[in-house]
């Protein structure tokens, strides 16, 4: 029934270290489901994870724009410490609420700038098609870029689904578990992301 879908759903998609991540979420001004989207294709909550390279923990991050996030909050910066998923949520959040800050309209653009850097992003806004969003969306030169994008924004949709709520018989968004299982066998298995690409951070 509903209420097995959805349970099953949410153990498909886990929400660790969900305390720290909407803490994190919370004190940059983003939304804990876009965090929780972004760390589930960059790492799937493995906090250890480290890319070929070099980006470490949960939000994938490079240790110099690591150590720049850290500078900014004040706060001790230690490499090691980018394990921690706390530590790493914070620094993550307020990177990505950088990107947010520069792209106010545009969310896709800071999840571009993310994931291939924003350097790369302002190469591509020379481009004709950058002046619809849509269109950019379907014509971003990187594919992986271009898929990531996607896929961040379709999980973010189903963490706010899964977790929007506290009751597992309510589905949280207003989707029943049958259109949550469609937003995940359709368009999220249709865009599955190859290998991330090496971080742009």
């Amino acid at each position: 029934g509903g209420v097995w879908n959805l349970r099953l759903l949410r153990i498909v998609h886990p929400f660790p270290y969900r305390e720290a991540i909407e803490a994190a979420a919370t004190d940059h001004g983003l939304d804990p489901f876009l965090v929780a989207g972004l760390i589930r294709q960059e790492s799937l909550f493995q906090p250890r994870v480290r890319s070929s390279a070099g980006a470490v923990g949960l939000m994938q991050l490079m240790e110099p724009t690591a150590r720049e996030m850290a500078q900014g909050a004040r706060v001790s910066f230690s490499p090691a410490n980018l394990t921690d998923p706390a530590y790493n949520a914070r620094l993550g959040s307020r990177y990505l609420a950088q990107m947010l800050a520069r792209h106010p309209d545009r969310p896709e653009d800071a999840l571009a700038a993310y994931n291939a850097g924003p350097g790369r992003l302002r190469q591509w806004q020379s481009r004709p098609e950058y002046r619809d969003p849509a269109i950019f969306r379907e014509h971003i030169p990187f594919r992986e870029t271009r898929n990531y994008v996607k896929v961040v924004q379709q999980y973010a949709r189903i963490y706010r689904a899964l977790y929007g709520c506290g009751d597992l018989a309510v589905a949280c968004a207003g989707l029943n578990a049958e259109a949550i299982l469609e937003l995940r066998n359709g368009e999220a298995a249709r865009l599955a992301p190859s290998p991330a690409p090496p971080s742009g951070l």
